[in-house]
């Protein structure tokens, strides 16, 4: 099934695909799979959490020089420190591993950058994450992230109102002195219309062949899912992206009509609007007061 999507793909013009999760890695043919995008010249990147990169990808990379320019590397970095790193990862010597998967990168010259979640316990580190991390690559994404039930019930998740502060002093303070720094999880709420993921690539493919909107919207079944574009197994990739396009019409026409606030413009509003929010409702959260009460 994946050679002949990636031959729709490339039929149709299409020149970067990113891989992601979950763990990539943990895909059994991860490395196949690469090498059907390197023969069809297609740009390739990788969101990981590093932790198998040294051991799956880094054998397989370092006997495609040639193909190199092609990749770039995306890793999980959720604090400036092991402890803070490996608490949020639950597995310990993440930390290290992530640092080893850069270090290999630079190495083969391969393109890296960082996403690093912001939690409880690095919160008031913004700035710290920041220096470090630009230590080692040059862009980074500070994740906003959506509440789930195991991030509420693990007390891992910060409040709305703490978010809405540390959001102000990242806008304000971090994003004026590392212009290679960006917020994600949320868009600009002075921008009437949130250009984010869906605007800015194509449609998102699962595992089990689903095709959805948005790869933040890919947790629910394509049957129950309203950002559902289909599944391989009876949809072309041609017909997805033009059920794509359609969508990303519909979405602009209901997000326009809205008031922009700061959760408004947030995956986890999109989430909600999607029906991927569902359990939130009837869970005593704050968060249910910003994101389920919103209009």
């Amino acid at each position: 099934m994946f050679t002949h999507l990636i031959d729709q793909a490339a039929y149709l013009g299409i020149e970067d695909v990113c891989l992601t999760g979950g763990e990539p890695l943990l895909y059994p043919d991860i490395c196949e799979a690469i090498e059907v995008l390197f023969s069809k010249g297609i740009n390739v990147s990788i969101v990981s959490n590093g932790y198998l990169f040294q051991e799956i990808l880094y054998p397989f990379l370092k006997h495609k020089k040639s193909h190199l320019h092609l990749f770039s590397m995306c890793f999980s970095l959720d604090g400036a420190d092991p402890e803070t790193h490996d608490s949020f990862r639950q597995k310990s010597g993440s930390f290290f591993k992530v640092l080893e998967a850069i270090r290999l990168c630079h190495e083969l010259n391969i393109e890296v950058s960082l996403k690093m979640s912001i939690w409880k316990k690095n919160i008031e580190n913004i700035f710290e994450m920041c220096v470090f991390g630009l230590e080692h690559v040059n862009e980074i994404g500070l994740i906003i992230l959506s509440p789930t039930p195991n991030l509420i019930k693990m007390d891992l998740i910060p409040t709305p109102k703490q978010y809405e502060e540390v959001i102000w002093d990242i806008r304000r303070k971090i994003i004026p002195l590392f212009p290679k720094v960006e917020i994600e999880g949320i868009c600009d709420p002075d921008i009437p219309i949130p250009l984010c993921n869906p605007f800015l690539s194509g449609p998102n493919i699962d595992y089990r062949g689903d095709i959805t909107f948005c790869c933040n919207l890919s947790n629910t079944t394509s049957e129950n899912n309203k950002a559902s574009l289909g599944n391989l197994a009876k949809t072309s990739l041609d017909k997805a992206f033009y059920r794509h396009i359609l969508m990303c019409s519909d979405f602009v026409k209901y997000m326009v009509k809205k008031a922009p606030s700061i959760w408004s413009r947030s995956c986890a509003y999109c989430s909600r609007i999607f029906g991927g929010m569902n359990w939130l409702k009837d869970m005593d959260s704050e968060w249910r007061n910003v994101i389920w009460n919103l209009p």
